[in-house]
């Protein structure tokens, strides 16, 4: 996904409770959602994450929205 939002409808967006993990370049930030409107239960991540059932509580697969600076 490019630099921006993602929702449900984006053209970049896939479907939702889609992420595991997720590769970040260095200097870029990534808050993903639970809530398809960017609301409920959020993380915080500037570092990539390979495993993200080791997130608590776990993000594995219930991802619906996300924001990438």
């Amino acid at each position: 996904m490019p630099v921006g939002t993602g929702r449900p409808g984006d053209k970049h967006y896939h479907s939702s409770n889609w992420a595991s993990s997720v590769r970040l370049p260095t200097g870029w930030t990534i808050k993903l959602y639970k809530g398809a409107t960017l609301s409920g239960t959020a993380w915080s991540l500037t570092t990539s994450n390979a495993d993200f059932t080791r997130l608590f509580p776990s993000a594995n697969d219930v991802v619906n929205s996300v924001v990438i600076k």
